[in-house]
């Protein structure tokens, strides 16, 4: 096999005529006499009646790299050939069983030729000769880059039983037919972002439990069958986001248990099953933002109890069953703007009893059920604008007398509470 740019790879691509996949071994030249002959072992095993199915890849060492395949239409045909079954070296050929230097010549044993092994680059399974990057992929015990698992009918992750580890970002989405990520249970670590989303079978990821590692952020997003996190409890830090949105039937956040501080935002919006955050129970710090909004059915933020810093900004906002934030009554700064509106059902600010320092606005809006404030009397000042504006059952004497007690340094709004005063 020759190209004038010379050879980069040559890959063979075998399995038994009975079977439905096709297995894969990088090919070698070991002879610097013959360096366009390319060898590989297949292990006995594979050859059985009727025979062996195969096809050959190679890529070119150009700039282009370019594939060239036989037969030149391969995969969709292949070349055979036929056999008795008898692994090789299995006859009546004494001088064959003999040969010890075959036998025992490591460099070509039938295991080490296709064992996996560490892969360079980027490496993407898509909807584009999904087959050929699968057995790609599952070649590869690690990869440096990113890999990205895409757009294709794929119903299985189980070939990359091998992989144990990502140098970049893992991106599973738009996989309609993927049910969990079964394959990726040897995954240990991940240097980039781990991203699911967009998969409208997936119902767990217990088979990330393995996952220990992470070098950035964590999105788990537009998921319609997800029903629970709890592959991600090796998690314990998280360098960057974690963001959990529109999974509709997410019940759960136990997965996050172990999880101490996440250094930049934490989002959990549009999750309509989620009752509760107690799966945050162990979460101490937020670098930057805490979003918690459009939770419908979310009842209680108790989970929060062991948080005591909000990086910049913390929104409570449009969770219609939240009575009480409670939760948050470790919580002693937010170093940006402290927003808490639209929650329907939320009656008094308790939670933030522990609160003393605010670092930009305060705003508390529109929340209809709301009568009691007092919880923010811990705070000492605010940096800048304070605004209690639209809560239809708070009295508004009330609320300026409230006020009065907080040195806040901009403006301030306290007007359209509407509620009867005592």
């Amino acid at each position: 096999m020759t190209d004038a740019d010379g050879i980069q790879s040559v890959s063979l691509y075998y399995r038994p005529s009975a079977a439905s996949t096709f297995s894969f071994t990088f090919m070698m030249a070991p002879d610097p006499e013959q360096p366009d002959q390319y060898v590989a072992n297949v292990p006995p095993g594979i050859v059985l009646n009727p025979g062996v199915d195969y096809y050959l890849r190679s890529v070119e060492a150009g700039a282009c790299a370019e594939e060239s395949w036989s037969p030149v239409d391969a995969p969709a045909s292949w070349h055979h050939f036929a056999t008795d079954g008898a692994p090789p070296g299995d006859d009546d050929d004494d001088s064959a069983d003999d040969d010890d230097s075959a036998d025992d010549d490591d460099s070509a044993d039938d295991d080490d030729a296709a064992d996996p092994g560490p892969c360079v680059g980027d490496y993407t399974i898509d909807a584009v000769d999904t087959t050929n990057d699968l057995l790609v992929l599952a070649a590869c015990e690690s990869v440096s880059g990113d890999v990205e698992v895409s757009d294709s009918d794929l119903v299985s992750l189980d070939a990359l039983t091998a992989l144990t580890s990502v140098g970049g970002d893992l991106l599973v989405a738009d996989m309609p037919a993927l049910t969990d990520l079964y394959g990726l249970h040897n995954l240990t670590s991940v240097g980039g972002n781990l991203e699911i989303r967009d998969n409208a079978a997936i119902t767990d990821v217990d088979s990330l439990a393995a996952l220990g590692e992470l070098g950035a952020g964590v999105y788990v997003y537009n998921n319609p069958s997800l029903v629970n996190l709890d592959g991600l409890v090796g998690l314990q830090a998280i360098p960057s986001d974690l963001v959990v949105h529109h999974n509709a039937l997410l019940e759960s956040l136990d997965g996050l248990a172990n999880v101490t501080v996440v250094d930049a935002d934490l989002r959990i919006y549009d999750n309509y099953a989620l009752t509760d955050l107690d799966g945050l129970a162990a979460l101490a710090e937020v670098g930057s933002d805490l979003n918690v909004a459009w939770n419908t059915v979310l009842e209680d933020i108790d989970g929060l109890a062991q948080l005591g810093s909000v990086g910049v900004d913390l929104d409570v906002a449009r969770n219609p069953e939240l009575a009480d934030i409670d939760g948050l009554a470790a919580l002693t700064s937010v170093g940006g703007d402290l927003h808490v509106h639209d929650n329907s059902s939320l009656l008094h600010l308790d939670g933030f009893g522990s609160l003393t320092e605010v670092g930009s606005d305060v705003v508390i809006a529109d929340n209809d059920a709301l009568v009691g404030l007092d919880g923010l009397l811990s705070l000492g000042s605010v940096a800048h604008d304070f605004d209690i504006t639209g809560n239809e059952s708070l009295c508004q004497s009330y609320a300026e007398a409230v006020l009065a007690q907080i040195d806040v340094l901009g403006f301030t709004d306290i007007s359209d509470n509407n509620g009867s005063c005592p």
